[in-house]
């Protein structure tokens, strides 16, 4: 297979690859075409748009957020695609790309596609070569792909399957200004707010799988209890072997006849006397004698009058020995 199957040469035979590692064939050519030969000004296409949608937490909030958006005509990146993308200010703080992306799926109309992903930048100023991150699961903490780790108001790119499901939002976004504010949070789609989405946030960095992660305190103490029972499920099966059946035999195992070690009783004196050896021992270890030096030398020395003495004394042995026995013969 030739570099002209798998993707667009240039004059010096190098091939362009996305952010994704896939080369960029004849397919998508015009995408990244249109998104080197105009960039979009992000900020005042959205300063300048008439284009609104109302947006509340839940149907009891009082609140109501006004975000304006507009349809992207070209690209900003190959992730984001001209006629198939939006871009939207002043999302609320307690959005998430999650809720966002499945309240837009259920405007995208039946045959359209739905959300593809949705993308969250601080500012818009900034977003002009906008690129989504990886996820790598070899590098801890997880890095922030789609920006959901951003505080307070932000901006969004949303991206749709097919372009006729971008059409069918931007139509239905539209119509929204005289019609009752959309609701981000449902019972079917409920948002985390406050300490309850902070505590998911920090386990979804601590793990590499995404369980239940509003039930994980749970999940831990059913797992723990399961492991407890499996432990006393083992005693008891040890229990039971350790009696003599109808025949009067008792069921052997290699562990059966040893016995784990006592502890030293703290309350003996033999017990105080090997645990006062033991400390002695460990802190003699611990003691650096021959750090210096000096410290040699002086050693050496006392070992020498250490050595002259027990001469001395043993030599004193013989003489004393030598007497006695000439004493025995005298006597004799």
């Amino acid at each position: 297979m030739t570099a002209m199957e798998t993707g667009v040469a240039d004059d010096d035979g190098w091939i362009t690859v996305g952010p994704d590692g896939e080369p960029i064939t004849d397919t998508n050519q015009e995408v990244k075409d249109d998104y080197e030969d105009e960039k979009p000004d992000l900020a005042k296409l959205v300063a300048q748009t008439t284009n609104s949608f109302r947006l509340k937490f839940n149907a009891e909030s009082p609140r109501v957020q006004t975000v304006p958006f507009v349809k992207l005509d070209h690209s900003v990146s190959p992730d984001v695609p001209g006629n198939k993308s939006l871009v939207m200010s002043k999302i609320p703080p307690w959005a998430t790309t999650q809720s966002l992306k499945g309240l837009l799926d259920t405007k995208c109309g039946d045959g359209n596609g739905k959300v593809k992903a949705v993308y969250f930048v601080k500012k818009l100023d900034d977003a002009a070569d906008f690129t989504p991150g990886f996820e790598d699961p070899s590098v801890w903490p997880p890095v922030d792909t789609d920006g959901s780790l951003i505080r307070g108001f932000k901006c969004a790119f949303v991206v749709f399957e097919k372009a006729s499901g971008c059409r069918a939002v931007t139509a239905a976004l539209e119509k929204n200004v005289t019609e009752e504010p959309l609701v981000l949070s449902t019972p079917e789609r409920p948002v985390a707010t406050g300490l309850k989405k902070w505590k998911r946030e920090y386990n979804a960095r601590l793990l590499h799988a995404k369980p239940d992660l509003d039930n994980l305190a749970e999940n831990i103490k059913a797992f723990v209890a399961q492991m407890d029972a499996a432990r006393e499920a083992t005693k008891a099966k040890a229990a039971a072997e350790a009696e003599p059946d109808e025949g009067g035999w008792v069921t052997v195992s290699r562990h059966s006849g040893k016995t784990k070690r006592k502890p030293l009783g703290l309350g003996t004196k033999t017990g105080q006397a090997k645990i006062k050896a033991r400390d002695a021992k460990r802190r003699k270890r611990k003691e650096m004698l021959d750090f210096y030096k000096f410290q040699t030398k002086e050693e050496k020395l006392d070992r020498l009058k250490e050595l002259k003495s027990k001469f001395e004394e043993d030599k004193q042995k013989q003489i004393k020995l030598k007497q006695d026995r000439q004493q025995r013969k005298f006597n004799s």
